[in-house]
C-alpha cells in the first residue's frame, strides 16, 4: 500500500477543452471512488482527503501497489453549470459548478497539472491506523447525511 498525495485538478484548460474553476467541484466525502483509468471495475485504493488551494484540488489516498507507479490523476465530473469561453479552437468550457464522480490515478492526464507529488511506501501498522480512521470517518459522515435529510423531511414535513 502507498500513500500518494498530488493534485487532482487545477485551473487550466486541459485536452478535452475544459478549465475546471477553484472550488467549483463539490463532493460527498468518502463517497468518490479512486480508480485506475477511469475503470469503475478497477478501484485502486481510497481517497483520504480531497481539499481546495489556490493550485488546484488537492487529493491524499492510499493506492494498491500495482496502481502507485502511475504519475498522475484525472477526474471525472457532471458539469451542472458552464460558460463557453472564446471562438474556434481555442474555445474551452469553464466549468462553474459540477459534481465529483470519481478520481483515478492514470499516466497521461487530461489536465497537465494533475500530477502525483509524492509516494511513500505505507508500513502495514499504518495500513490498519488508516484503515481504522478512514473508517470511522466514512460512518460518521454517512450519519451526518443521513441526519441531514431527516432534518430535511422533518422541516419539510412542518
Amino acid at each position: 500500500m502507498f500513500l500518494i498525495k498530488g493534485l487532482a485538478s487545477t485551473p487550466t484548460v486541459d485536452t478535452e477543452s475544459h478549465l475546471v474553476a477553484l472550488k467549483s467541484l463539490v463532493w460527498t466525502k468518502g463517497l468518490v471512488p479512486l480508480l485506475y483509468d477511469h475503470d469503475e471495475k478497477q478501484v485502486a485504493g481510497r481517497i483520504l482527503d480531497l481539499a481546495w488551494s489556490d493550485a488546484g484540488l488537492l487529493i491524499t489516498c492510499e493506492a494498491e501497489n500495482k496502481y502507485a507507479n502511475q504519475p498522475a490523476f484525472s477526474v471525472r465530473f457532471a458539469v451542472r453549470e458552464h460558460e463557453i469561453i472564446g471562438l474556434g479552437a481555442s474555445a474551452y468550457a469553464l466549468v462553474k459548478r459540477a459534481v465529483l464522480r470519481e478520481v483515478s490515478l492514470v499516466s497521461r492526464p487530461a489536465c497537465q497539472g494533475a500530477l502525483v507529488t509524492s509516494c511513500e511506501k505505507i508500513k502495514p501498522a499504518e495500513v490498519e491506523a488508516v484503515k481504522d480512521w478512514n473508517d470511522f470517518a466514512e460512518r460518521s459522515a454517512q450519519r451526518k447525511v443521513a441526519l441531514n435529510l431527516l432534518l430535511a423531511e422533518m422541516r419539510a414535513g412542518a
